[in-house]
């Protein structure tokens, strides 16, 4: 054998023999065809021993990687890829690919080698006096001369991360843990040493088990792996006799006989690498979009999940086209048949139609801040109504999957309210020009539909019209929580055209209504606990969010509250309070008190027509030393110019505040002025909302305000009424 002539290539699980015929253009074996006789080449072999154990933690979990802790290298990769090798025993890790994003995952590699067989080719004579013509066998290439014989066995540790474990906080520790088991020793009372946090782990870690050993069960636990790794050596027999084929050599025909010279040409790494690469981007997709579809949000609305599914579909389609690609023109280019560039372009165009990877990444992305707005609305839908059994605050508020035509005759109700959530169309763009692309000849792939840049999420006018139509229709359940002659639903439906809506509709005997006054007239003021509040903030620090909407609290229950939350430092980050009529300006103080004291809170929303110039003013006093704050909603309220000379003057120091809302608030153009003089100090205020109230942008107040952070828009009047909700902070 000569090594600077031979090929060594790994045997992934095939069963490879001394004087085995290869197509190294498919690589694959040419079962059945000798070029000796099995005695010949028996007399004719050499066995060395070769014996040697490792073992490696892999981190990474690409299909670069795997392959390179296969030993695969070059067009092999592409082989591999495009399933012309038929993978088995240890080689089939390549194809374990991880399904989440939200998990942990470790591989421990064991690898031993035990002898070494080769074939000596010198002696065995002519070929022609031995076999046959070797041109009589067109498509082998190669001959197999050498045999490395072992057993390499891959453990594949997953652990999924719950919502409070760090990735790399778990990560290192189920390291430690892995690292533990090659150092354990071999006899049968031998245990792991671990602390508690590492037995915590590795009790809930899953393992698959890829090997070359024989097993009745494979290890499907972290206590069955170390059994089975303690075990591995005697599974081979005392004479090696259960080894298999490791790496093999193979020998060029035409170094036998020159009539046997094959045409073969080998894939630049440019092009193997390239291709990998796009492979590999279409399962991370699917992972990403895979991860998506487990929203909780998806338990109450279908329409988003049916999108994600569609996608995920359509990428496995492009996927497997790109590996049957691989599987049909490999072989021709090494034949010489097709050029390698016929591979590339094929990619290529991938890469540059509708699937390409930024693309369909920034699509998963819209997908996901799509979901965690809905999940904010239904959360706080689910919340107000109780979560558990027999605290269901809100029983007349269901979500239905079935057409609304369906259920309105069946409720038995004189009245329904539906919130009925319009955010998706019924022929998605992107996905259509997937679809069209996977499913159409090249003229018809050149018709794509134009998919729109804009991100619907900022538009904030829309999405406070959005919030604030979520938390009327949650007012209202709770005000006709008692009333039996009306029912509250909430559905969804494809978007029938213009922009994303979540629209509250009435029904009355079964036909819809042009508006739902009628029940904003009767709905009542929701009774308040401040001390059984207190009580969960006592021992509940993760709060993130409190809303007090359209309740009975008083003064005193707010100095309870508030004293509360200046005591023991908590997560609160956004605090609104909307239509509390009980509320006095006297309170305004405490407020003002806890933003002093608070190092969390973000975002103060306030409305009612009790929120006057004391209310504001304490605010502003307050933010002039707050680092925290920074948005400030006082829509609808009656601050006028006093407020707004108080808001004025706290623009002149802080410098934490981007978002000031003070729509419809009786300003006139003295209060304009005053917030114009505070903002000639203040780069940081993004935006200012000062829609609705007594002066425009051409007025002499409204002039001054300036145009780079002032909107004067105002909201339907039908809004003038209801709690408002404007999230600023994301855009």
């Amino acid at each position: 054998m000569t090594d600077q002539k031979a090929i060594e290539l790994p045997a992934l699980g095939r069963p490879f023999r001394l004087g085995m015929l290869y197509n190294l253009r498919q690589d694959s074996l040419i079962p059945g065809v000798r070029l000796w006789r099995s005695e010949v080449t028996e007399k004719n072999t050499r066995k060395t021993s070769q014996i040697s154990t490792n073992y490696e933690i892999i981190t990474n979990d690409s299909l670069q990687e795997k392959t390179k802790r296969l030993g695969v290298k070059g067009s092999l990769k592409l082989s591999v890829l495009g399933g012309l090798v038929n993978l088995s025993g240890s080689a089939e890790y390549a194809s374990d690919q991880q399904k989440s994003e939200h998990q942990t995952r470790l591989t421990l590699k064991y690898s031993t080698t035990t002898f070494f067989e080769e074939l000596n080719v010198g002696d065995l004579g002519d070929v022609k006096s031995n076999y046959r013509e070797l041109s009589d066998v067109a498509e082998a290439t190669h001959i197999v001369v050498a045999i490395l014989y072992g057993a390499e066995a891959f453990f594949v540790f997953d652990h999924n991360l719950t919502n409070s474990e760090d990735k790399t906080t778990v990560q290192g520790t189920l390291e430690a843990v892995i690292k533990k088991i090659p150092k354990l020793d071999t006899g049968a009372s031998a245990s792991l040493d671990m602390n508690n946090s590492e037995k915590r782990l590795a009790e809930n870690l899953k393992c698959k088990f890829y090997g070359d050993f024989r097993f009745s069960e494979n290890p499907s636990t972290f206590a069955d792996a170390v059994r089975v790794y303690k075990n591995l050596p005697k599974l081979l027999g005392e004479k090696f006799e259960h080894a298999v084929p490791k790496t093999v050599w193979l020998l060029p025909l035409q170094l036998l006989d020159s009539k046997a010279e094959r045409f073969l040409r080998d894939i630049s790494s440019n092009t193997v690498n390239y291709c990998m690469k796009l492979v590999e981007q279409c399962h991370s997709l699917t992972v990403k979009a895979t991860d998506l579809t487990k929203s909780s949000v998806f338990e109450h609305f279908s329409q988003l999940k049916e999108e994600l599914d569609k996608f995920i579909e359509s990428i496995s389609t492009c996927e497997r086209n790109m590996k049957g690609q691989i599987a049909d023109l490999l072989p021709e280019i090494r034949g010489g048949k097709r050029e390698e560039k016929a591979l590339y372009d094929c990619f290529s165009a991938t890469e540059a139609s509708p699937f390409n990877y930024k693309t369909l990444e920034k699509w998963l992305v819209q997908k996901a801040n799509e979901i965690t707005f809905i999940t904010d609305l239904t959360d706080a839908i689910t919340t107000a109504r109780g979560s558990k059994a027999g605290s269901n605050i809100l029983p007349n508020v269901s979500f239905i999957s079935s057409p609304l035509s369906t259920i309105l005759g069946k409720i038995g109700s004189n009245y329904v309210l539906c919130l009925s959530f319009q955010l998706n169309e019924i022929d998605e763009p992107q996905l259509a020009n997937m679809k069209n692309y996977l499913h159409s000849n090249t003229k018809e792939r050149q018709q794509l539909r134009n998919v729109s840049s804009h991100d619907w999420l900022n538009d904030y006018e829309n999405i406070a019209k959005i919030r604030s139509n979520v938390y009327q229709f949650i007012e209202l359940a709770k005000g006709h929580v008692s009333d039996d002659k009306i029912k509250f639903v909430v559905n969804e439906k494809y978007l029938p055209g213009g922009e994303r809506r979540v629209k509250i509709v009435l029904f009355k005997e079964g036909l819809p209504q042009d508006d739902y006054n009628e029940l904003k007239k009767n709905a009542v003021a929701i009774s308040f606990c401040a001390q059984t509040l207190t009580d969960v903030f006592k021992v509940n620090r993760k709060i993130e969010e409190l809303w007090l909407s359209a309740t009975a609290i008083t003064d005193y229950d707010f100095i309870m509250l508030t004293d509360e939350l200046k005591k023991n430092e908590t997560n609160l980050e956004k605090l609104y309070l909307y239509r509390n009529p009980q509320l006095t300006s006297g309170s305004a103080r405490y407020l003002g008190e806890l933003i002093r004291a608070t190092t969390k809170l973000s975002q103060i929303s306030m409305s009612g027509a009790n929120i006057d110039s004391h209310w504001a003013t304490e605010v502003a006093s307050a933010l002039k030393v707050n680092r925290s704050v920074t948005v400030l909603s006082l829509d609808f309220c009656q601050i006028g110019d006093d407020g707004a000379k108080a808001l004025g003057e706290m623009l002149m120091m802080n410098r934490k505040l981007s978002c000031l809302e003070v729509k419809k608030n009786q300003i006139t153009d003295v209060g304009a002025k005053a917030l114009a003089s505070g903002l000639k100090q203040n780069s940081t205020l993004l935006q200012l909302r000062v829609g609705g109230n007594n002066f425009s942008a051409d007025s002499k107040g409204g002039k001054e305000l300036p145009r780079r952070v002032a909107h004067f828009e105002f909201l339907d009047p039908e809004l003038r009424d209801s709690s408002l909700f404007f999230d600023l902070s994301s855009g």
